[in-house]
């Protein structure tokens, strides 16, 4: 085969391996979404205030397209950039203002069209919120990066880099976004979910990263005795 068609089929299979990493991260946020908002209905259930249908499908609504957004952009500055802790501190500080905004959006049309009352949640600070998510995000791509290179990825790093990038941004996110702050019992449910679901992110990134390294090798050639 000459230099041009191997160059072509390392191209190819470069984008198709983006592709596929793409998707997987997708649908493990998709999944994030979904346990995140089980989540919150067992910490509503511990507080006997577990609310109606309506409000339940706005928050996975929003839960979702978030998780599906912000995972996806971190996942394609690291794919395409073979894990550039700058590229993924790009992605990050790009994809989550955005999918914050969009989700917000989602969530209070989804809301308007079932005639459910809005949670209070990013209601006071959206601009702020959204660039401290921006930041957020772009510390947590970076330090990913800066992890997968030094010491490869590794589920313990990961899960505790998303854990202290939680703790240090979503605490403030939280209080910002509950009316009373952590005078109010109401931001419960709020600082669970800022502080867990960067956990949530970086897990999904080290599984799609996982399941691709595993798919590769099955599909490699048996070495020849």
């Amino acid at each position: 085969m000459s230099q041009a068609g191997i160059a072509t089929k390392a191209a190819n299979r470069k984008e198709s391996d983006l592709a596929a990493t793409i998707l997987r991260v997708a649908w493990l946020a998709i999944l994030l979404g979904v346990g995140m908002e089980l989540l919150l209905l067992i910490v509503a259930a511990f507080r006997s205030q577990i609310p109606g249908i309506e409000p339940i499908i706005a928050g996975l609504v929003q839960k979702v397209s978030w998780s599906g957004l912000v995972c996806t952009g971190l996942a394609f500055g690291k794919a395409a950039s073979n894990s550039n802790p700058g590229w993924m501190a790009l992605a990050g500080l790009f994809s989550a203002p955005t999918a914050f905004s969009v989700a917000r959006a989602l969530h209070k049309s989804t809301a308007h069209a079932l005639k459910a009352a809005e949670g209070g949640a990013a209601a006071a600070f959206p601009l702020l919120i959204a660039g401290l998510k921006g930041l957020e995000y772009a510390a947590l791509g970076l330090i990913l990066g800066w992890v997968g290179k030094r010491f490869g990825p590794s589920l313990m790093a990961y899960g505790s880099t998303g854990l202290a990038i939680g703790v240090v941004f979503g605490t403030p996110i939280a209080e910002l976004a509950t009316p009373g702050g952590f005078g109010s019992a109401k931001i419960i449910p709020v600082l669970v979910n800022e502080v867990l679901f960067p956990v949530g992110c970086s897990l999904a990134l080290y599984a799609a990263e996982a399941i691709g390294k595993k798919a590769a090798a099955a599909h490699e050639p048996p070495d020849d005795d």
